[in-house]
């Protein structure tokens, strides 16, 4: 029987393979609906166009659309423009893993990750073009860097 003392980070990679594999599972099995062909529009539409549409439109996320604007360069087929929130909701595991695990150890971490792996909302959201994978990634960074900042009492990194 294997010791996860002795390899404390295969049990994370672990978790990330199998949150990958889940988030990527039927990926292409819809076409784009109409909020993602949405996103899709406002990212590739010209620059001046797109940044005049998103301060007129109060309820939008400029960041997501600036980097989907960069991500689209790869392609514009469904299945790559949602590989960035599978990418993203990947990454989410991770986080909810370090955040976990500095707050009240290893095993916390894991099983917050390991929640978060299987949970269905997270992988559904994980799959669509929007930006519902981006802001939970970015909020546990959030929480990481404060958590760093509170421990080190200074802003730095």
């Amino acid at each position: 029987m294997m010791n996860w003392q002795k390899r404390p980070l295969l049990p994370l990679l672990l978790l990330l393979l199998l949150a990958f594999g889940l988030r990527l599972y039927g990926l292409a099995n819809q076409s784009l609906w109409w909020d993602e062909l949405k996103t899709w529009e406002r990212a590739t539409m010209p620059l001046d166009e797109m940044l005049t549409g998103l301060i007129s439109i109060r309820d939008q996320v400029p960041f997501y659309y600036w980097i989907m604007r960069f991500w689209s360069q790869i392609g514009t087929e469904a299945v790559i423009l949602r590989l960035f929130s599978v990418y993203f909701g990947t990454v989410s595991v991770a986080l909810l893993y370090k955040l976990g695990r500095r707050l009240n150890g290893t095993d916390v971490g894991r099983l917050a990750a390991f929640l978060l792996t299987i949970s269905p909302f997270h992988i559904w959201y994980s799959q669509e073009v929007r930006m519902y994978a981006l802001l939970p990634a970015l909020l546990l960074l959030a929480h990481l860097y404060l958590l760093h900042i509170l421990e080190n009492n200074r802003w730095q990194l």
